[in-house]
């Protein structure tokens, strides 16, 4: 009896189905979509839809059989995703180890997961056509005729759980990305119904044609070459490299802070410890995204939970320092934000940006999107 029957061939691609689709895609759109709240931006966004499209192939071939149609559909998809994985990955691969996107698993962030997969589907496809010349596979690729196949209760199970998955990261894509002329955004914010939609991705019709697209960085400055830009320089070589200078501080006095620091989810340690002597306060961060501003005294004045799982992926923040009335927390993966005392604070960007907030405080790096 040969191994590759209809039985075990069925069983071999409704569990493809299951790992291609329903189990990576039913993860990144239900636990850290709905339970996280991380956001998907666009290029995750299409990176799923090449999963999809393998996926519903995938089942189309269980219950019609290893039509040729299909087996192109599968290959197109990977081929999709097989540039759509690389091109999302390569905005972090100047990145240091660590430094990216979102969330991680084993180590690898989870928008670079999808050079596996699509390559595994490769792979895995033309495993099965090895076997082409089996009666069982060649017969459906030769038959003319339409053959509906008997699905087992693993493959009806898989089928309606990916069916379940497609319909879930479509309310999730409306939710998220909206309707068009709307679009997804490149740093979205979390899942929420209070998200915005922003349609500025048509803007970028607006620039001359370039196969760098938006990754367009302004010259350099360089001494005495006559050229304007945006960033200003002191050229006088008298300033110095350094501007006021101080020897080491030496502890004085210790005590421990009259309050318990606290990051997302309640958790994390106290990291960092900055001081504005422009107006005597201080600046103390949570290794998990908290923040707090307090008096000479360690008097909490403000406090805000950044929204860590979405932007910048920042490890464990292990330092802090004022620059003006700015605190700028370091992760130990050399990632930053920003948090800067606001007298008026926009209510969208105060949610977008922070879990939680006493109030009086923004992200000093906002970005601006269209709001309906």
């Amino acid at each position: 009896m040969s191994f590759f029957n209809d039985k075990n061939f069925d069983f071999i691609m409704a569990s493809a189905v299951l790992l291609v689709l329903a189990i990576p895609v039913g993860i990144a759109n239900i636990y850290l979509g709905y339970v996280i709240g991380e956001g998907p931006c666009a290029l995750c966004w299409w990176e799923r839809i090449g999963m999809v499209v393998v996926g519903v192939a995938g089942i189309l071939i269980l219950r019609y059989g290893l039509k040729a149609c299909y087996i192109a559909a599968v290959l197109f998809g990977a081929t999709y995703g097989i540039f759509m994985t690389p091109r999302h990955a390569s905005f972090s691969l100047y990145r240091d180890v660590g430094m990216g996107f979102g969330g991680d698993i084993f180590g690898a962030h989870t928008y670079t997961w999808g050079i596996l997969v699509y390559w595994v589907v490769v792979v895995a496809m033309g495993l099965m056509m090895l076997f082409a010349k089996d009666k069982v596979v060649y017969g459906d690729i030769s038959r003319s005729d339409t053959r509906i196949k008997p699905l087992s209760a693993y493959s009806k199970f898989v089928i309606a759980l990916s069916l379940f998955v497609i319909l879930s990261n479509a309310v999730q894509a409306l939710i998220s990305a909206g309707i068009p002329p709307y679009s997804g955004k490149g740093d979205p914010e979390r899942i929420s119904l209070n998200n915005t939609w922003t349609s500025g991705v048509w803007k970028r019709f607006e620039k001359p044609f370039s196969f760098v697209g938006a990754n367009v960085v302004e010259d350099p400055f360089i001494a005495g070459e006559p050229r304007d830009i945006s960033v200003k320089f002191n050229q006088d070589p008298s300033a110095g490299a350094f501007v006021d200078v101080k020897p080491a501080l030496s502890v004085k006095n210790s005590f421990p802070l009259p309050f318990e620091t606290k990051g997302i989810f309640g958790k994390g340690v106290t990291s960092g410890l900055a001081y504005n002597a422009k107006n005597d306060t201080f600046g103390i961060s949570n290794t998990e995204g908290g923040v707090y501003f307090t008096d000479a005294n360690f008097k909490e004045i403000a406090h805000a939970i950044i929204d860590k799982p979405n932007g910048r992926n920042i490890k464990k923040a292990v330092a802090s320092t004022f620059v003006g009335d700015m605190l700028v927390t370091m992760g130990f993966n050399k990632t930053t934000f920003a948090v800067k005392p606001a007298q008026n604070v926009d209510a969208y960007h105060e949610w977008r940006y922070f879990r939680e907030s006493s109030g009086g405080l923004e992200s000093a790096w906002n970005f601006t999107v269209r709001r309906f």
